[in-house]
């Protein structure tokens, strides 16, 4: 297929509306048969926000009448339904209490019950779909073009630009539950910067060959990690202020 051919569609992919009716938020009907990036575009499959998805399946679970943090039993006078405003406004969230009062596990149970599986690309760790790259970049990758950026912003990893390059419309996806997109941290005082956020990668340097400031050279940490997903920071105030700003 040549440069133009695959211009053509990602274009029209990226410009036309949807050919799927949704099982939940952001979740194709067949998306079990889905498994590529070319399966991928002939829907024009339109990513969605984490936030959507939850204010989205909040809603439809509501409708129904059920539960939507299964294993939570009591709080449904304060605490649920104050988690529920905030999920429908599109808030962070900061659980405050004493050990044993489900903080932790209602975080789970967002991830599990509120979180539409996302295609991401195989062989990546940092949960990259592929349709979340610009229109110009996607084609760059695909017809073996330089990427064009006016700032150093990357949509999705190096890794996962690498892999469709080189396997073009052929590049394998596996959907991602909400429950393997959550990520547990347990502040301590040991817990560095690099440990959240991430750090040149020394060992990536010496077997790839790259430069030291080359994007190739990072290493992701558990924010990271957590994209299209939940990030749960358990003890929070054990962090000292400057890498709770960090």
């Amino acid at each position: 297929m040549n440069s133009k051919n695959m211009e053509e569609i990602v274009h029209h992919s990226y410009t036309s509306k949807p050919k799927y009716n949704e099982l939940k938020p952001g979740v194709p009907e067949d998306y079990k048969q889905i498994n590529t990036l070319e399966d991928l575009l002939k829907i024009n499959y339109k990513h969605v926000s984490v936030e959507q998805q939850m204010r989205g399946n909040l809603i439809i679970r509501l409708k129904k009448e059920e539960h939507p943090y299964s294993g939570i039993i009591g709080y449904e006078e304060d605490v649920i339904p104050s988690v529920n405003r905030s999920i429908l406004s599109g808030h962070d969230m900061l659980f405050v209490g004493q050990i044993g009062q489900a903080k932790t596990k209602i975080a789970e149970s967002i991830s599990k019950n509120l979180l539409s599986p996302i295609p991401r690309v195989r062989g990546t760790i940092t949960n990259d779909i592929p349709t979340s790259i610009p229109e110009d970049q996607l084609i760059a990758l695909l017809t073996e073009s330089e990427i064009g950026r006016s700032s150093p912003e990357f949509n999705v990893s190096k890794e996962c630009e690498d892999i469709i390059r080189n396997n073009k419309l052929n590049t394998k996806i596996d959907w991602i539950d909400g429950a393997d997109r959550y990520r547990y941290v347990l502040a301590t005082p040991d817990i560095s910067v690099k440990d959240l956020v991430g750090q040149i990668d020394a060992i990536k340097i010496a077997k790839k060959g790259v430069e030291l400031y080359d994007i190739a050279s990072y290493s992701p940490g558990q924010l990271l990690q957590a994209r299209h997903g939940i990030l749960c920071i358990d003890e929070l105030p054990v962090l000292d202020p400057r890498k709770q700003v960090a």
